[in-house]
């Protein structure tokens, strides 16, 4: 059994990663490696008990449990990346870049600052790149990212009132398409079936292969078909029910039970 946790990097990005040999728990602070960086984080959530672990090494690991000495540590980190993400902001506008800052993390120590930002289009930010790099003395790096990923970091609520699947255990994004909510009997309405981002929402594909499934077994609309009442048209289906609406030759409409 491996024992497993989520820890929050920055904002709303979120990792689930192996404890290891650490005492890590609930609301602790710890230091991680990620992507290359080593970073403090906090932790999220309870720890939980896997018989095959989904926590890659190669992702990240928790390194150790925070000690004293570090907490003063991210209290400084926090206050640097918040003037840092000002100073990122003002150079952006000063080399008229149209660009929209999300935030600012620096690594363990401070020795690297990253920066994630949304364009519409390739930006050379080349010159705001070494401009930054002037000013904070330290390495720099500008991340673009997607409307997608920008709602992961952000985070909030979505339709169902919960966090954001993105924001909470997404670890990479698929493809989801109209055909997802189609085959669910979903309103089509874009308000209904978008998310935050605007972008057709993740949990589509939750259940859509489920939906595609049971589906074969259900008639057409329009098709016609014999029922307890008479013959009739099919005007809409259930398929969480295992029914469908028959609409008969008199305009009366009865729910028919599919065997």
């Amino acid at each position: 059994m491996h024992k497993i946790t989520r820890v929050r990097i920055c904002k709303g990005r979120t990792l689930w990663l192996d404890i290891g040999n650490t005492a890590a728990k609930y609301n602790d602070y710890c230091l991680i490696e990620a992507d290359g960086d080593k970073y403090y984080a906090k932790i999220v959530s309870g720890i939980q008990e896997v018989a095959d672990c989904i926590c890659s090494k190669e992702r990240g690991q928790i390194i150790r449990v925070a000690i004293e000495s570090d907490i003063s540590q991210i209290q400084d980190i926090s206050k640097r990346e918040k003037k840092s993400l000002a100073i990122c902001l003002e150079k952006a506008a000063k080399h008229d870049l149209p660009i929209r800052v999300i935030d600012a993390k620096y690594t363990h120590e401070g020795s690297k600052i990253i920066f994630h930002f949304m364009a519409d289009n390739r930006v050379d930010f080349r010159e705001l790149l070494k401009d930054i790099e002037r000013t904070l003395k330290t390495r720099v790096e500008l991340r673009q990212i997607g409307v997608r990923d920008r709602a992961k970091i952000v985070a909030g609520y979505g339709h169902c009132g919960r966090v954001l699947c993105c924001a909470s255990f997404i670890r990479e994004f698929q493809t989801v398409t109209i055909q997802n909510a189609k085959s669910q009997n979903f309103n089509m309405d874009p308000s209904k079936i978008s998310g935050l981002c605007g972008r057709l929402m993740c949990c589509l594909r939750y259940e859509s292969n489920t939906y595609q499934e049971m589906r074969k077994s259900f008639p057409e609309i329009d098709a016609t078909i014999d029922t307890e009442h008479g013959q009739g048209k099919v005007v809409d289906l259930n398929i969480l029910k295992g029914s469908v609406t028959v609409e008969l030759d008199d305009g009366k409409k009865h729910e028919h039970k599919i065997k």
